[in-house]
């Protein structure tokens, strides 16, 4: 729910209700995710409480506005990203909500979000235990079930990378091996995509998601079943929508080998190909680490390191590789030989002679040309700025010419029927002013890479694209 419901006085309750009759009339559930604390809201969520002299009473009079008439199951309480407020203030806050949201709408759960962020103002000190903050929900005397969050194509088990300075999930891991241990109710809510800068907005077909999916429940297996597994979803395009199909299937029966689901989807030879690619992106992106560099970085990813504020996986800058010990071993033969191994895979797929006939294989051949592009294009840039190498440049340069040709195919055969909202700058409610998909349409990542390296090795005054926002 976004906050202009409270500011501008927007009335979606109609639109609210018609969804949540058509989900119960299937027997499935709903809920709506809010913000608790105003100034902890980053993103023009509906939040329950600014700087409230009754706090109680506001919060009753905020959730009569948005669920009065609409028969929710769930509220789903966030509390915001990288800043935190006082640990005891959080816990009572949210037993304060608990106790608003039983007296507005008696009988729904009240749900919580763990997410995530390792800097040390998140880690706090409450009843004797150092902890992360977002885990203080488990001191609330309110039943609240934790939801707990991963991000990208990480997983419970394996390395984050990084990722909000996270090396691993294995706090999160613990939590909810725990609480399936002990028969209480528990959600992992981990994604499908991580648009900001990172995969479909690049874009990049990413299969890993689907494994890293199948394994956190082939992992959790042993520790009891989980009640709910509900994914953050940031797009379908590109093939980001096999992720929430397969992992749906998981979920009812997991099978022995993850690329199962599009094995039966798109048959043993394509899904094989699709299985293969997963493979080699587990061994570059988890293993080797290098998802930071087939990855993007805007403006404010540049601010929030300066500042300490970790997202996505951090990398070396160009500016900073000539000062990088063991950069070359580390990063540049490991990132050109998943470039080959992917190319190589791709031209297997040629070989295949998948109809663009079927929009789905059609999205298919697009996906795997422009990761295969994507791979090339991230080794030789880095190699570019290693060896102050300007025909590397000129290599990266034509990479970025034929993903064009990539983009304008996909442009008309994207499975969204109204692609404006989508790929262009376009008002709305949220914080973000335009579609998911701008930046993938523009190839903006790309050419803000070009344009830094080119001011570096050509000395050129370009501006370099901020591609935010």
């Amino acid at each position: 729910a976004l906050d202009d419901v409270l500011n501008k006085g927007v009335d979606n309750k109609a639109h609210q209700a018609a969804i949540v009759a058509y989900a119960h009339a299937r027997g499935l559930k709903t809920g709506v995710g809010i913000q608790l604390f105003g100034k902890s809201n980053l993103q023009n969520a509906f939040d329950l409480i600014d700087e409230d002299p009754d706090i109680g009473a506001e919060m009753r009079r905020r959730l009569h506005v948005l669920l009065d008439g609409v028969p929710h199951d769930n509220l789903n309480l966030s509390y915001g990203e990288f800043f935190g407020a006082d640990p005891a203030v959080f816990v009572q806050r949210v037993d304060e909500a608990y106790a608003a949201l039983q007296e507005v709408a008696p009988g729904t759960e009240l749900s919580s979000p763990i997410h995530l962020g390792d800097q040390p103002s998140l880690r706090v000190t409450y009843m004797g235990e150092t902890l992360l903050y977002y885990f203080l929900i488990k001191f609330a005397q309110s039943p609240v079930t934790p939801w707990v969050h991963t991000v990208m194509f990480y997983n419970l088990f394996e390395d984050a990378g990084g990722a909000y300075h996270h090396d691993d999930f294995a706090e999160h891991r613990a939590f909810v091996e725990a609480k399936l241990a002990a028969g209480q109710p528990v959600n992992y809510f981990p994604e499908s995509a991580y648009w900001i800068a990172f995969d479909n907005s690049i874009p990049l077909y990413l299969p890993l998601y689907m494994r890293s999916r199948w394994l956190d429940l082939k992992s959790l297996k042993p520790s009891g079943r989980l009640r709910d597994h509900v994914l953050f979803s940031s797009g379908w395009e590109w093939g980001y929508w096999q992720t929430d199909a397969a992992t749906l299937r998981f979920d009812y029966t997991l099978p022995d080998a993850w690329d199962a689901y599009v094995k039966e989807a798109f048959g043993d030879e394509v899904g094989g190909l699709i299985g293969a690619l997963g493979e080699l992106q587990h061994d570059a992106l988890i293993i080797k680490r290098l998802a930071a560099y087939l990855a993007g970085r805007d403006q404010l990813i540049d601010a929030g390191e300066a500042l300490g504020i970790i997202s996505q996986p951090d990398r070396v800058q160009f500016e900073e590789i000539a000062a990088t010990p063991g950069f070359r071993a580390t990063v540049l033969e490991p990132l050109e030989a998943h470039a080959d191994a992917v190319t190589a895979l791709d031209a297997e797929r040629v070989m295949k002679g998948l109809s663009n006939d079927d929009p789905f294989l059609a999205e298919l051949n697009d996906a795997f040309e422009i990761t295969a592009r994507r791979a090339r294009f991230a080794w030789l840039v880095n190699k570019a700025a290693a060896d102050l190498d300007t025909a590397a440049l000129d290599e990266a340069q034509a990479e970025l010419d034929g993903a064009r040709q990539v983009i304008s195919r996909r442009r008309k055969g994207l499975h969204d029927p109204d692609v404006k909202p989508i790929l262009r700058n376009t008002p709305n409610a949220t914080f973000y002013q335009y579609g998911y998909l701008r930046e993938a349409d523009t190839l903006c990542f790309w050419e803000r890479e070009l344009a830094q390296l080119r001011r570096l090795l050509l000395r050129t005054g370009e501006a370099v694209p901020g591609c935010v926002l």
